[in-house]
């Protein structure tokens, strides 16, 4: 399907628009849209990146873009706008290269599917299970939720060590090192993926416990594990999943 049709038969409709051109507001963004359409008559390769809100195709060998279905697509891609232009985070976050000023669309960096715990722990030093204690250590002491593994006998003043500890001891099927916290201490991906849920104040991050959003960025330094899907927050949850 071309991005037109694409985009007249599910977006556009909901605007009430007549015209796909009206949704952009200078020459040099429809220039850009109409790239866009060149490409896609040509096929898009679908990367599997579909849900209710947006659809994900690749653009080219190391970019996709991220189409906006409805008014939950924009509000997403604005957030991933806002937040993946910060270069202060682009260690583990998927870069933002071009926004549509209305946010229908945007360019973001191509990161390969993360598929297996083993990749992930091969290239941030840390199991994927203590990743999850650690994102959960987090939530609790961020947001006061339990996230995926904490239990209702945490308060939230627990440190990282007692939470390992406390978790190896009475979540022995999952095989948890109690010692892991040490790896977390050491690890400059988790101590930027905390920085980062503060500092833009996510407070909803069930996504962040899901694999698939996360992905293998090729950069020059090697392999990079980054977040692909930080488009929701606490404000668009309640306006469009509550």
């Amino acid at each position: 399907m071309s991005l037109r049709k694409l985009l007249l038969e599910e977006f556009v409709p909901t605007k009430e628009l007549e015209e796909m051109d009206k949704l952009f507001e200078n020459s040099e963004e429809l220039n850009v849209y109409k790239l866009l359409i060149q490409k896609a008559e040509d096929k898009f390769e679908d990367v599997g990146g579909h849900g209710s809100s947006r659809k994900v195709y690749h653009y080219n060998d190391d970019k996709v873009v991220k189409l906006a279905k409805n008014a939950k697509g924009i509000a997403q891609n604005t957030k991933e706008c806002d937040i993946g232009t910060d270069r202060m985070y682009e260690n583990i976050l998927s870069k933002v290269h071009y926004c549509a000023s209305n946010n229908v669309f945007l360019i973001s960096e191509y990161a390969g599917v993360l598929e297996r715990d083993e990749k992930f722990e091969s290239v941030t030093g840390v199991p994927w299970i203590s990743y999850l204690i650690f994102l959960s250590w987090v939530d609790m002491r961020l947001n006061n939720k339990l996230g995926l593994y904490l239990d209702t006998s945490f308060s939230g003043n627990e440190t990282l060590e007692q939470t390992f500890k406390y978790m190896a001891k009475n979540r022995s099927d999952k095989n948890i090192d109690e010692n892991d916290y040490k790896l977390i201490e050491n690890s400059d991906f988790c101590q930027e993926i905390e920085q980062f849920i503060a500092d833009y104040n996510m407070d909803q991050l069930g996504d962040f416990y899901r694999m698939d959003s996360y992905g293998v960025a090729r950069r020059e330094g090697g392999d990079q594990i980054v977040i692909i899907d930080y488009g929701i927050d606490s404000k668009i949850w309640e306006e469009f999943y509550l």
